[in-house]
């Protein structure tokens, strides 16, 4: 008899992520189908949870936590009542199919089900943002929807994770067993090429910024560095991918938004990666600028010590430094061979550790002994 059982990807928002994700899945579970549940979609299919879900916002949080598009867009999905509904709705979708596990991306809701093993997949925890200096509690979802938060993470049985600073929030905030928590990494979502490094050209001067939340991302300490770079390096240019701030300096190239099968024409032309970022769970943009031989200049904060070995792919900065992030930069303007070491560097990590096919090798060895178990007691 065929085993026809399938696994069920669970997610929220259309990220590249999901499907580099699924097709990690796919290779490492060869001949599983597997179906693609946006709860998004989901939950809108169901109108009166969406009227409802506006009480429990208001009874939740704060007028004052709720001001500002984004904060109530947040939050309006951070309800201990979206969160039950969420589940409830899942687990009717799963019942319905004939599923061999389910795996999540983010723990923002839950998607265990009885009878079927979850696992979760996620770059980030509520509670890892107070690792980040001057993030105050008043930022974070509620108590009662941190208590769910908890509760998700228990009834998974195994957490992915990207890096070990989210494993160490695990262990220390949740109280995740070490055993229960797997450091996964993340893939390249850009399409990747081989690099060249003898045609490498790193004298361009070309700083690259990717990154959509410019201020969150920390943009205006970049701009204040970068001006400070050209008293010394008036040849230097800085892009900026994915946002489109308004920037009084000269030698700035603003792309905005552009699509993903695009942005790897800005890597290639770049000879130095820079993103200062104040609060990144992860930062894929790193794996990418790696994957294409880009030298880093990141804040020493976050996932970075995970991929960034201070003065040898990269330099380290403490956050909102702005002359340690102008020193930096000049250090590896004023070194093309300085850039190509790095570069090197970074490109070998990222091509051993940073790619889907990892992440997928990664869980498969852990996910296949806990399906050989659960076969075992359904026998």
């Amino acid at each position: 008899m065929t085993d026809t059982k399938r696994i069920l990807l669970v997610y929220k928002f259309n990220h590249p992520d999901v499907e580099g994700l699924r097709a990690a899945l796919a290779e490492v579970f060869p001949g599983r189908p597997i179906d693609l549940l946006n709860i998004k979609s989901l939950v809108r299919s169901h109108p009166g949870i969406l009227a409802l879900n506006i009480i429990y916002l208001f009874s939740e949080y704060p007028l004052r936590q709720l001001l500002g598009y984004w904060k109530v867009w947040r939050r309006f999905w951070a309800t201990t009542y979206m969160h039950r509904q969420i589940r409830r709705l899942v687990n009717r979708y799963a019942s319905e199919g004939n599923y061999l596990f389910t795996i999540q991306t983010q723990a923002d809701f839950d998607a265990a089900c009885p009878g079927l093993p979850n696992f979760i997949y996620t770059d980030t925890t509520n509670l890892a943002n107070t690792y980040t200096p001057g993030y105050t509690e008043d930022k974070l979802y509620s108590a009662a929807w941190r208590k769910l938060e908890e509760e998700t993470y228990r009834n998974a049985r195994l957490v992915f994770v990207r890096s070990s600073h989210i494993r160490r929030s695990l262990l220390e905030q949740y109280h995740v067993p070490s055993e229960k928590a797997v450091i996964a990494y993340a893939g390249c979502n850009t399409p990747l090429r081989e690099v060249d490094f003898d045609q490498k050209d790193y004298k361009t001067q070309n700083i690259l910024f990717v990154g959509v939340a410019w201020e969150r991302k920390g943009g205006p300490d970049l701009a204040a560095a970068f001006q400070k770079v050209l008293r010394d390096y008036p040849q230097a240019t800085l892009t900026i991918v994915g946002c489109a701030p308004k920037i009084d300096c000269p030698n700035v190239e603003i792309a905005g938004r552009v699509p993903v099968e695009q942005v790897a024409a800005y890597y290639q032309k770049a000879s130095i990666f820079c993103l200062p970022t104040r609060l990144e769970p992860f930062g894929v943009v790193f794996v990418e600028a790696m994957a294409y031989g880009l030298p880093l200049v990141a804040p020493r904060s976050g996932a970075v010590p995970d991929f960034v070995e201070d003065g040898k792919n990269g330099f380290m900065v403490e956050p909102g430094d702005i002359d340690g992030l102008a020193s930096a930069l000049e250090c590896l303007l004023a070194d093309s061979g300085l850039c190509r070491r790095f570069g090197k560097a970074g490109y070998q990590l990222a091509r051993e550790r940073y790619t889907w096919k990892n992440v997928g090798s990664i869980m498969q060895t852990a996910i296949q002994p806990i399906l050989a178990g659960n076969e075992r007691e359904n026998a």
